[in-house]
């Protein structure tokens, strides 16, 4: 299995994935991920959380 380094462009901090997930993981954590949903003004709401 090899990792990849890759810096998360939130909030800048490295992180390690697979490469062979590299084109998937863009963010280091779900916090990261949803801040940058808010600030693109997408309002995306999860299944998992009551509406």
């Amino acid at each position: 299995m090899d990792y990849i380094k890759k810096v998360c462009p939130a909030c800048g901090s490295e992180f390690i994935v697979l490469k062979n997930r590299e084109g998937k993981a863009v963010y280091c954590t779900l916090h990261c991920l949803s801040k940058s949903q808010a600030d693109s003004g997408r309002n995306i709401v999860s299944p998992l959380m009551p509406a």
